[in-house]
């Protein structure tokens, strides 16, 4: 599991990522359709993160 501080945007077909240090490297993206569930985690009945699982070969998982 990877752990990121990061700014997500959401558009209809597609899901970035940004880093929120302020670098000048290009955003990461997927298509929607590599998404297989996106699960709001808790702790302490707070919202502390976001977990993203992507659909094994839909290139988005690392190849695996």
């Amino acid at each position: 599991m990877l752990t990121l501080p990061a700014t997500l945007l959401l558009t209809e077909s597609r899901l970035y990522v940004s880093d929120p240090s302020g670098s000048d490297s290009p955003l990461t993206h997927w298509p929607l359709g590599a998404l297989e569930r996106v699960v709001c985690r808790r702790h302490l009945l707070r919202d502390v993160g976001l977990e993203i699982q992507f659909r094994r070969g839909s290139g988005a998982d690392g190849g695996k």
